[in-house]
């Protein structure tokens, strides 16, 4: 089986408020989509973590997750600078 990444921005603007946001989105796709381990979506990730606690560009953030994340993995989030300020990417490999 292959894995696809996923992406997702979420709007907030402390940890705290994206870590919630994350939760919410995991729980809205396990319910939509289902929680088949291989079911292709952010809510089947094992858990969610901060990929770096430096403000970034969404396009730096998506290059370092698709390099951090693993399928099998926990999901990771970055604060987002620029043009996306006030949001935070959620990233990682989702086993399909």
């Amino acid at each position: 089986m292959g894995c696809i990444f996923n992406t997702a921005q979420l709007a907030a603007t402390t940890e705290k408020e994206a870590r919630e946001a994350a939760d919410r989105l995991q729980m809205d796709l396990l319910d939509q989509y289902g929680h088949d381990t291989y079911a292709g979506h952010l809510g089947i990730c094992s858990h969610v973590e901060v990929g770096s606690r430096t403000a970034v560009t969404a396009e730096e953030a998506e290059e370092a997750a698709s390099d951090l994340c693993e399928k099998w993995g926990p999901a990771l989030l970055f604060k987002l600078k620029g043009d996306d300020e006030g949001y935070w990417l959620l990233a990682g490999y989702c086993a399909s």
